[in-house]
């Protein structure tokens, strides 16, 4: 799905919601890719955390994972990260259709911050980060009531709401590009050719290629690839999913194929991507 974003305006609200909260708060377009955040700075807890390329991983899976909760429920969700600390969720909205998403965080619902700390000096330890400075970041971490995370949540369900009602966020439905790209994400298990698009489109070779670079910003050969390489993310970080099946969903029958390409794609395979993902 192809959307357009107003970045200025969605950026102000960020900014005035900071103000009042002192708490980041980040937008998504509906593929979760992040269209504005403020501050443009993690809190100091966070910035260490970071530095590990694993957790880094982990901390993206849990956003990832707490939208497609939001997608699948179409509604506010608050949950924990992996480092103990309390985030909430909300889905942007437009004619029953997800177009984006917010994010709050991050924050706890503990006064009492040793659970926080529990175990922090073992993984500064695996992860190579500085014990001191994860120490003090959690001690900065804010505390809230559950009467404010409440309150919050539906502020966010309504800043969601502000944001569709004011076209801040809203899905390019008349575009060519748009269909194509409906077409290619509800097809990945078959065979995707140049020519069966063109066919499909009625246009020309290269005025597929055009609309390719200027909506997609790649190649359509590497659009459709990408597009593969998504879906097997989101399958093997959030499915039971053996690795051929995976590889039939996305149309690939050989599974030696699947295994090369996915490594092309992202430098390790399908397998080592799971485990990594479920640490």
């Amino acid at each position: 799905m192809l959307v357009h974003a107003n970045n200025n305006e969605l950026l102000l609200l960020a900014k005035s919601f900071y103000n009042v909260s002192r708490t980041l708060l980040t937008i998504y377009d509906v593929n979760k890719k992040i269209i504005c955040s403020y501050p443009n700075k993690m809190c100091q807890f966070c910035t260490e955390v970071r530095k590990s390329p694993e957790l880094t991983e982990k901390c993206i899976k849990c956003d990832v994972s707490a939208l497609d909760m939001c997608s699948k429920t179409h509604s506010v969700y608050a949950y924990k990260c992996h480092m103990g600390l309390l985030e909430v969720a909300a889905p942007i909205i437009q004619n029953n259709t997800i177009i984006g998403y917010i994010l709050f965080g991050q924050i706890t619902d503990s006064r009492d911050k040793q659970t926080l700390l529990n175990n922090l000096d073992k993984k500064s330890e695996t992860y190579n980060l500085n014990y001191e400075v994860l120490k003090d970041g959690i001690q900065k971490i804010k505390y809230r009531s559950p009467e404010y995370i409440a309150s919050i949540s539906k502020i966010i369900e309504m800043c969601a709401s502000y944001i569709w009602q004011n076209s801040f966020i809203s899905i390019k439905n008349d575009t060519t590009a748009h269909f194509i790209d409906l077409y290619i994400n509800e097809n990945l298990n078959k065979k995707i050719s140049v020519d069966a698009l063109c066919l499909q489109f009625h246009i020309s070779r290269s005025t597929l290629y055009s609309i390719s670079k200027k909506h997609f910003g790649c190649g359509i050969s590497d659009y459709i690839a990408l597009c593969r390489i998504n879906k097997a993310k989101e399958l093997l970080g959030s499915s039971e999913k053996s690795i051929a099946e995976i590889s039939n969903i996305l149309g690939m029958d050989n599974v030696s194929y699947f295994v090369r390409f996915f490594k092309k794609h992202t430098g390790i395979t399908p397998k080592k991507y799971r485990t990594k993902m479920q640490r």
